[in-house]
């Protein structure tokens, strides 16, 4: 008889996040080895589909590792905050003699006229 390997699924522990303001989009995890001795940044620079970690299989065998698969959706969330908000119009009312205006996003983040 034949043994069947079986494989636990491990999970990621994330001991500290590293977010980087503008003009950098990039998020790094600090996250535990399942030996639970070493420590490694998994970071995702610009979207999710570029990223690197300093585990053995991801910098020897230079494969995508489960600490990428596990962290790709909270950096992704990071990513979809970080999109601009989109520039809105603003239509003066037909019987008004105010001037139709068009509003641009400040980097502040606020919703300004344009020049």
């Amino acid at each position: 008889m034949k043994k069947q390997a079986t494989t636990t699924a491990k999970e990621v522990t994330v001991l500290n996040v590293y977010r980087f303001k503008a003009p950098l989009s990039r998020i790094c995890f600090v996250i535990e080895s399942s030996n639970g001795e070493d420590q490694y940044n998994c970071c995702f620079n610009g979207d999710t589909s570029h990223a690197a970690c300093g585990c053995d299989r991801f910098v020897k065998g230079h494969k995508e590792c489960y600490h990428i698969e596990q962290l790709r959706g909270r950096a992704q969330e990071y990513f979809d905050s970080r999109k601009p908000a989109q520039a809105e119009q603003v239509v003066a009312p037909l019987h008004s003699n105010v001037a139709e205006h068009t509003l641009e996003t400040a980097p502040s983040g606020r919703l300004v006229p344009m020049r």
